[in-house]
């Protein structure tokens, strides 16, 4: 369970994370120490590169226009 979901349940950006946790608390519960594989799936983002650069442009932006900043993103003064 996670966050009171089942983790067979989990959807998107938790999959991985829960597949590994999965894959740990398996080897754990015999004794072994945790894979590889589970160390690689937990290590992988839940959310691509592009979508971080994206959805902090956007903000930036929305954030510029609701100051009513004049100044443009792509501005480099001290360039």
């Amino acid at each position: 369970m996670l966050n009171g979901q089942p983790m067979s349940k989990m959807k998107g950006r938790m999959r991985s994370a829960a597949g590994a946790l999965d894959l740990a608390a398996d080897a754990l519960a015999t004794g072994r120490l945790v894979p590889d594989e589970a160390v690689r799936l937990m290590a992988k983002p839940a959310f691509p590169p592009f979508g971080y650069r994206f959805t902090a442009n956007w903000g930036w932006r929305s954030q510029i226009k609701k100051h009513g900043e004049g100044a443009s993103l792509d501005a480099q003064p001290f360039a």
